[in-house]
């Protein structure tokens, strides 16, 4: 497992090349190179004087290590291959052919994870909810005002990512069931989508209802920011006119109101440019400070009404929010399309697939044999089919009863 004050020194350069392999269509990159990159400079960090510039004595020694725990050759061939990605991205001197073993231009993708990269990879989805919910007013509903300083949207993303890898891992679902769930799919013990029950630990559900609760309170809120966003206002500029106490008035007014207000403040412009007009024909250098007074005066006129008209087009664009019951959106709050749930897991966790088959392999490790596994999901190939409602189910729950034993987490408290 990752000991994370034996990486800290390697990990901002690591997550920038994650990144920047990750937006490489022709590389198969996953959160698997970065755990592959941590365990490698853990141990030159225990066992060599080379530090990030690593030479390749520090390949060939890691390479004798892994043989000698009995790695097997194609892990130990895609290790390499990252390692030596991660050198040539560095632009370091290392020569592929002075390497003990023969890197390929392609390699074998492991279809299943590493059991301690599944914990440490729950464990820090799970630290990145913790981080984002302490910066937030949970108690309540914020005020408009508060919205700049509080980003639920980010909150809901990493509650989504936490809950889409465990669902993945727990339980096999497929790609078509997790867009097509909605909130009202979710029970104590099972989803239920289109009259078929996926079985659940009820810790899983525990956080689902959270999230859902979550969602109902907050939703609005996270609207509200997207809506600052597309008009093109910086949050703290909506948000300070709401907390100023001038428009005060303004706010409590209903539609006909504001709009006869404004057009109130127009007429009273229209006055003053009038006076300035009049002022500036009579063409004597005595009443140039009147005309300052005056055109001081209209730019605070000038300024409130587009203050005004902002805060209408504001307040009308939120009338157009519907609360949306998909379980899983998007930062544009429509519903998570299969581009957005496959792109999400490979940049946050790990590809479906390799979740779906680590979940299968953790089944088959506690004994459930891979045909009884095979005849429940209806799996065929490398997708998965619709489990059976009725007579599989009960085999179906003792499957996800030998899931993987996470900590009890609680989304409402996280500690």
């Amino acid at each position: 497992m990752i000991e994370k004050d034996q990486t800290n020194t390697n990990d901002h350069e690591i997550d920038i090349f994650f990144k920047v392999m990750l937006d490489k269509p022709k590389v198969e990159a996953d959160r698997t190179w970065l755990y592959s990159l941590k365990r490698f400079f853990q141990y030159i960090t225990l066992h060599t004087n080379d530090n990030i510039s690593f030479t390749v004595e520090s390949i060939n020694s890691y390479i004798q290590y892994l043989q000698e725990k009995g790695k097997s050759e194609t892990y130990i061939k895609k290790n390499v291959y990252v390692i030596y990605t991660f050198a040539h991205y560095k632009q370091m001197n290392i020569i592929k052919e002075k390497i003990s073993i023969k890197i390929e231009d392609k390699i074998d993708v492991s279809m299943v994870e590493e059991e301690d990269d599944i914990y440490h990879t729950e464990e820090l989805l799970y630290e990145r909810i913790k981080e984002t919910t302490n910066n937030l007013i949970l108690s309540r509903k914020p005020e408009i005002y508060e919205l700049h300083n509080n980003s639920y949207s980010d909150l809901r993303v990493k509650w989504q990512d936490y809950l889409l890898f465990r669902l993945v891992l727990e339980t096999g679902i497929d790609i078509d069931d997790l867009t097509s769930v909605s909130m009202e799919d979710i029970y104590e013990d099972r989803v239920t989508i289109n009259d078929r029950d996926i079985p659940i630990l009820g810790s899983i559900a525990k956080l689902l209802h959270q999230y859902i609760g979550f969602r109902k309170q907050f939703d609005k809120a996270t609207f509200t920011q997207l809506v600052m966003f597309h008009m093109g206002i910086r949050s703290s500029s909506i948000s300070e006119l709401y907390a100023d106490k001038n428009y005060k008035y303004f706010l409590e007014k209903d539609l006909s109101e504001k709009i006869a207000e404004i057009e109130s403040h127009l007429m009273q412009q229209v006055s003053i440019e009038e006076k300035i007009q009049e002022i500036e024909m009579l063409n004597e250098d005595t009443h140039n400070d009147k005309v300052e007074v005056l055109e001081e005066e209209l730019d605070g006129i000038a300024e409130k009404i587009g203050n005004m008209k902002a805060i209408l087009v504001f307040e009308r664009k939120l009338n157009e929010y519907n609360f949306n019951n998909a379980l899983f959106v998007t930062e544009r709050y429509t519903k998570m399309d299969q581009s957005d749930i496959l792109n999400g897991l490979i940049r946050e966790s790990f590809p479906l697939h390799k979740l779906q088959n680590s979940c299968i392999e953790k089944w088959n490790s506690e004994g459930i044999k891979i045909k009884q596994i095979e005849k429940v999901l209806g799996k065929k190939g490398t997708l998965f089919a619709k489990p059976n409602r009725a007579s599989d189910l009960e085999e179906y729950r003792k499957m996800v009863s030998s899931s993987y034993s996470f900590h009890d987490r609680d989304f409402s408290n996280p500690s």
